[in-house]
């Protein structure tokens, strides 16, 4: 499957200083070693032609994109190794500090290039009893002497079920709830879901398999009783909700990627109410944006890059035509400030192989009856527990 990553980006200030957080899918980054994990299309000097030319004009274009965004923290996702990072960090002084993790049979993992001190960081694991994929990475940041967490995801793709979305969520959003109601933080990344999930999953009954919950909507509360968390709700609920940055755009320009044309967005910034009760880090609404230069994005086209038709004066996607399928992807950024502290979310969309790519149930029972129907009314999320997730994932 064809991909074209964008990338998402959010600014925020700190103490008068504004600083901006992206996320960036740098999309199959390998390296040239075989270490009998990679995907078969990037096992080095291979017929696949991933070689010493290719993995050239992939890490100068790399370096392109993040040179150009030129954000103070980029969350990183398909990354090989450690290496890589560094590789990308010592060509990118800027960046002193850096993370990464994956795990040990796994192809891909993701981290953090950051301008600004990490604290620590410390992984949420998810496991399935068959199939490896990646933790969340919950890196703290700290910044004139003000914390706050940013978590990186990259959650299973739709060549997988629901269920194995959910049960990321679901780790997720227990984290999140143990921190203190006014504490910064920001979920970011690739989460291979919608913004909308619950509406454009709902009559797939490959994807379908948990009775119309989802979870980047249900588990991450990003919808309340049907409708959407926004910022003026935001801090209205009483349970741990998320405010999803796409609703800052027109429904019409809200996309990351392309997948037969239409438009999708498997990446995505959602932030909690702390980010919008002015102490600390605050977040600015209404300044989210996507960013589509002509190189990348053109006349409703992104510009893919393939290993067969190498150009190095082009960004470059590194994909083969291994399926006739399309699945472009793009990307989000935004800014934060801290005045005790203010976010100036601004949006990125590039193409992650070398542009920028910036963008309520209530159950009175402690498990979910996958037997019954389920409405948008009748769940609660915070009763959906992992019991019921591993339900799910058997179903």
């Amino acid at each position: 499957m064809l991909k074209i990553f964008f990338l998402l980006l959010l600014a925020l200030t700190l103490n008068a200083n504004t600083f901006s957080i992206a996320s960036y899918n740098v999309e199959n980054l390998f390296d040239l070693k075989n270490d009998h994990t990679e995907y078969d299309e990037f096992i080095p000097n291979t017929k696949s032609n991933w070689n010493e030319e290719t993995f050239n004009i992939k890490i100068k274009n790399t370096l392109k994109v993040i040179n150009e965004l030129n954000a103070d923290i980029i969350a990183l996702q398909e990354k090989e190794n450690i290496d890589l990072i560094q590789k990308l960090a010592k060509n990118l002084p800027q960046y002193k500090y850096y993370s990464f993790v994956k795990y040990p049979n796994s192809a891909i993992g993701l981290g953090f290039l950051s301008k600004i001190q990490i604290k620590e960081n410390k992984n949420l694991d998810i496991k399935f009893d068959t199939k490896v994929f990646r933790p969340i990475l919950e890196t703290t940041f700290i910044q004139d002497n003000i914390e706050f967490k940013v978590f990186n995801n990259h959650w299973p793709s739709k060549a997988q079920n629901e269920g194995y979305r959910i049960r990321c969520a679901k780790v997720l959003q227990d984290r999140v709830t143990q921190l203190p109601k006014d504490y910064d933080y920001i979920l970011i990344g690739d989460f291979n879901a919608d913004y909308n999930e619950m509406q454009t999953f709902k009559t797939n009954h490959k994807l379908n398999n948990s009775d119309g919950i989802t979870g980047i909507n249900h588990i991450l509360n990003s919808v309340v009783s049907d409708a959407f968390v926004t910022s003026s709700n935001i801090l209205e609920n009483e349970k741990r909700v998320h405010y999803n940055l796409w609703l800052e755009i027109p429904s019409n320009e809200r996309f990351s990627s392309k997948y037969r044309n239409g438009n999708i967005t498997p990446d995505n910034i959602l932030i909690p109410p702390a980010l919008f009760d002015t102490k600390k880090l605050s977040y600015i609404p209404n300044s989210f944006v996507v960013f589509k230069p002509n190189y990348l994005y053109e006349n409703n086209v992104v510009n893919k890059w393939q290993m067969e038709e190498i150009d190095s004066n082009r960004i470059e996607k590194v994909a083969l035509k291994t399926t006739k399928s399309e699945y472009n992807m793009l990307v989000s950024y935004g800014q934060f400030v801290n005045f005790e502290t203010q976010i100036f979310p601004q949006t990125i969309i590039i193409d992650a192989s070398g542009g920028k790519r910036s963008v309520k149930f209530n159950f009175n029972v402690s498990k979910v009856n996958f037997n019954s129907p389920l409405s948008f009314t009748n769940i609660d999320a915070s009763r959906y527990t992992t019991a019921d997730i591993n339900q799910l994932l058997n179903k």
